[in-house]
C-alpha cells in the first residue's frame, strides 16, 4: 500500500527536483542575456572561478549521460516488465492528448479510438444495451466516449472501470479537462450505472470520486486473505494493478449493471451484495 501511495506524493517529489533546477537555469539564463559569462563572474585563479569552470564541466556531462540513460531506460524497459509498465504509462498520458498539445509527441491514438468506440457502442446500444468496461488507460477512453455518446442512447448504456487513473492522474495532471463536474456528468449521463473497481495497492488506479447520491467506487480487497487457500501451497499474491477481471466481484458489478440495464427505472440504494467469503483467520 505505501509503494502505491507513492503516486500520490510525486507530485512533491518532482518539485524538491526541479524547482532548484528551475531556479540555477533561471539565474544563468539572465546572466547569458545580459552578456556575462563564466569568466567575467571570477578572476581565474580564484575558488568562484574553479567552482564556476566545475559547475560549467558538470552540466556537459550531465547531457551526456542524460542521452545515455535515455538509451539504458529502453533497454530496461526492454527486459523487464515492471520498468516497461512504468513506461507504458507515461506514454499513454502523453499520447492520449491531441498532437496539438505537443507538436513532437507521437500521434494521438484517442483521435482514431474514440469515435471508433462512440460508433460501435451507440449501434449496441440502440439494440440490446451495452456495458462499457475499461482498465487503466483503457477506462480513460471508455470514459471520453461516454462523454460524446448521443442522449438518445444513453439510458441503455452502463460503464464499469477498474485500475482507473481518472481521479489520480488525470484529474491531477490535467484538471481542466478531469474534474469532478465532468465525472458528475457521466455519472448522471448512465444513469448512476457505473462502478469503478479500485484497490488500495493498486499504484496507478484509484477511487473517481464522481458526485452522485450513491458512490460508483467499490474497493476490492487485496489480497483476498492471509492465509493458503485449502489446496495450494502459497499465500494469496498481491494483485495491484491487474487482475481485476478475475476477482469475482468483477462478476457481481456487471451482472449488476446488465439487470439495470434491464429495468432503467430502478435505481440501487447501494452497491450489489458481493459473495460471501469466509474471513481468514488474521484478517481482522
Amino acid at each position: 500500500i505505501a509503494d502505491a501511495q507513492l503516486a500520490d506524493h510525486s507530485g512533491r517529489l518532482l518539485a524538491l527536483a526541479y524547482v532548484p533546477l528551475a531556479i540555477a537555469a533561471a539565474v544563468v539564463t539572465g546572466f547569458a542575456l545580459a552578456g556575462t559569462g563564466p569568466v567575467e563572474l571570477a578572476r581565474s585563479g580564484t575558488p568562484a572561478a574553479k567552482a564556476l569552470s566545475f559547475t560549467t564541466n558538470l552540466g556537459t556531462y550531465l547531457i551526456g549521460i542524460a542521452a545515455l540513460a535515455l538509451l539504458v531506460l529502453g533497454v530496461l524497459a526492454y527486459r523487464y516488465p515492471g520498468i516497461r509498465r512504468v513506461v507504458g504509462v507515461l506514454w499513454d498520458l502523453g499520447t492520449f492528448w491531441p498532437r496539438a498539445a505537443h507538436p513532437l509527441a507521437p500521434p494521438c491514438y484517442a483521435e482514431r479510438v474514440v469515435p471508433e468506440l462512440v460508433t460501435r457502442a451507440s449501434w449496441l446500444a440502440e439494440r440490446e444495451g451495452v456495458v462499457l468496461s475499461g482498465h487503466s488507460q483503457g477506462s480513460v477512453l471508455v470514459f471520453a466516449a461516454a462523454l460524446q455518446l448521443p442522449a438518445r442512447v444513453m439510458p441503455r448504456v452502463a460503464l464499469i472501470t477498474y485500475g482507473s487513473p481518472l481521479r489520480r492522474l488525470y484529474a491531477r495532471l490535467f484538471p481542466a479537462y478531469v474534474d469532478a463536474g465532468v465525472l458528475g456528468t457521466v455519472a448522471t449521463a448512465v444513469g448512476g450505472r457505473w462502478w469503478n473497481l479500485w484497490r488500495d495497492t493498486d499504484p496507478i488506479g484509484g477511487q473517481v470520486g464522481a458526485p452522485g447520491p450513491v458512490s460508483v467506487d467499490w474497493r476490492l480487497r487485496d489480497p483476498a486473505a492471509f492465509d493458503v487457500e485449502p489446496g495450494d501451497t502459497v499465500y494469496p499474491h498481491i494483485c495491484g494493478h491487474s487482475g481485476y477481471q478475475q476477482d469475482p466481484i468483477f462478476a457481481v458489478a456487471v451482472t449488476d449493471l446488465v439487470s439495470r440495464l434491464s429495468a432503467p427505472e430502478r435505481e440501487p440504494e447501494q452497491g450489489p451484495q458481493a459473495p460471501r467469503r469466509e474471513p481468514a483467520a488474521g484478517a481482522g
